[in-house]
């Protein structure tokens, strides 16, 4: 059994999953979220140092900014899908267009940072590719690669059904929706969605909700 502890480090929400193999962190939040991190997962009983492995969802600067820090730490080697490579270069933070009118003003918000945000420069140690497993890792937890939200979005589906998603989707009160604001292909996202559903998830974590949500058709 593995439990799934959120972690809010402002503006996004990280994972700490604790396994059988010891803490694996999914996500890790804006540049300077390593007080906050370190912080909630001391009180969990938790040091940096206990990290066997960071993944990452996508190479978002809200999922990926404070990774050179968390790494440094700890000395846990970084899991992303593989097309996170080219995002992971350094300069200037890649930031999506968003819809609607929520998706514009977020985006709009992350333009006027933007000259202190830059995407971290970062080498994958191990590349995480559709249908790999993580039991080696002490979890038992198998990755899709999800794309829609970024090319590179991956999700990890736990053996209990939980899975976490990401920015696949985004919450409405329990409910999970399809990510409505920043979508790079929605083909893709439609189709990483309905593979979800056939996988008759139990519950989700997405990385802006603290809470788990369900998906309606499951």
């Amino acid at each position: 059994m593995v439990r799934v502890h959120p972690l809010l480090l402002g503006f996004s929400v990280a994972f700490l999953l604790e396994g059988k193999g010891g803490p694996i962190l999914v996500d890790a939040g804006l540049a300077g979220s390593e007080r906050l991190l370190w912080a909630q997962m001391r009180a969990r009983g938790f040091a940096p140092q206990d990290l066997r492995l960071v993944v990452l969802t996508h190479a978002h600067i809200d999922h990926c900014g404070c990774l050179p820090a968390v790494l440094r730490e700890s000395r846990a080697p970084l899991a992303a899908h593989p097309l996170a490579a080219s995002r992971l270069q350094g300069g200037p933070a890649l930031l999506p267009e968003g819809r609607g009118l929520w998706g514009r003003t977020m985006a709009a918000s992350f333009r006027l940072f933007r000259p202190w945000l830059s995407t971290p420069r970062l080498e994958i140690a191990l590349p995480l590719e559709d249908g790999a497993e993580l039991e080696g890792w002490g979890l038992p937890a198998q990755v899709l690669h999800t794309p829609g939200h970024t090319a590179d979005s991956l999700s990890l589906f736990l053996e209990d059904g939980t899975a976490l998603v990401g920015d696949l989707v985004v919450g409405l009160g329990r409910w999970a929706r399809p990510q409505p604001y920043f979508i790079e292909d929605e083909e893709a996202l439609a189709a990483s969605i309905a593979r979800l559903r056939e996988k008759g998830p139990r519950r989700l974590y997405a990385a802006h909700w603290l809470h788990p949500l369900r998906l309606k058709g499951t």
